[in-house]
């Protein structure tokens, strides 16, 4: 995918990835012009970007991200560019042309991942009917009713909160595991846990809360407050079977512990997906009928 990494790693593990933010030159530029807009830039000014202030451009950016969000719900104003240099081609169809060989993936996402994005003044992932409706308007909108149709109780919240997460992290992330799956070692998991905090503050198991059980990081300001209410000792045992599979998988491109095999490959076939909650468990193929309903559904690019 990027030729420049090549031989750079022998293994990768992907933790709530967004593969399909990632546009090609056209759509990057029409963000750059209406980031340098912002600034009161204009197109043979850009020399003056470096003697702005670093509070002014990030000011800028947030502005950026909060029209984007709402103009072209579903993309992200800031991420990768095939430029047919340093990235020649979109992941997902470099994936499925075999460029993954020699590279076991580790990936999942998290059960909630929207709900970090609903809280904010402005969503950068479409969680409301308006998002979604104008995301669909873009992209594809044959497919609304099919994929709508699938989550049950649509246009209440949760799911509103199941299509932003699905059409960010959680189907592109399947797409890339099938597609992946078909040339290479391939193990797919889902981080359901969710300790008291967690639940009292409706975030759940959110975007990026994953990562304090990877690392166990739960002396940091976060991991303080995600283990208070006395969570603690439980939320220890889930990150030492987390960080097991990661070290594992570190060691020997496999998840799975020497003396035998808990979690099996993914495939196209059974989508065999590594759930990690207050027990682990493997879970063959979940949330399939919407899994199928957003195949071969259009994209931003």
């Amino acid at each position: 995918m990027f030729p420049s990494a090549r031989g750079l790693f022998k293994q990768a593990i992907a933790e709530s990835p967004a593969p399909t933010s990632v546009y090609g030159k056209g759509f990057a530029r029409q963000f750059s012009e209406r980031f340098l807009e912002i600034l009161g830039i204009g197109m043979k000014e850009i020399h003056r970007l470096k003697t702005l202030p670093v509070q002014e451009i990030v000011a800028a950016s947030y502005q950026l991200l909060r029209q984007n969000s709402q103009a072209l719900p579903g993309s992200l104003s800031f991420g990768p560019v095939v430029d047919g240099d340093f990235l020649p081609d979109y992941p997902l169809d470099s994936i499925r042309s075999g460029k993954a060989k020699g590279i076991p993936l580790l990936i999942g996402t998290n059960r909630d991942e929207a709900t970090l994005f609903d809280q904010m003044d402005h969503p950068l992932i479409p969680t409301n009917p308006e998002m979604i409706h104008k995301m669909f308007e873009n992209t594809d909108p044959e497919a609304k009713e099919r994929i709508t149709n699938a989550y049950l109780n649509y246009p209440e919240k949760e799911a509103l909160l199941g299509i932003g997460r699905d059409a960010t992290f959680h189907i592109p992330s399947v797409w890339y595991a099938e597609a992946y799956s078909r040339f290479e070692k391939t193990w797919m998991y889902r981080f359901d846990y969710k300790t008291a905090a967690m639940r009292i503050s409706k975030l759940g198991a959110a975007h990026g809360m994953e990562i304090p059980f990877a690392f166990q990081t739960f002396d940091s300001s976060l991991g303080k407050q995600i283990t208070s209410y006395g969570s603690r000792p439980a939320a220890l045992k889930v990150s030492n079977r987390i960080q097991g599979h990661w070290v594992n998988f570190a060691k020997r491109g496999n998840p799975n512990p020497p003396e035998g095999e808990v979690w099996p490959k993914y495939d196209e076939t059974n989508h065999y997906t590594m759930i990690f909650d207050k027990k682990d468990y493997i879970e063959k193929d979940p949330n399939r009928m919407i899994r199928l309903a957003w195949e071969g559904v259009g994209i931003y690019k």
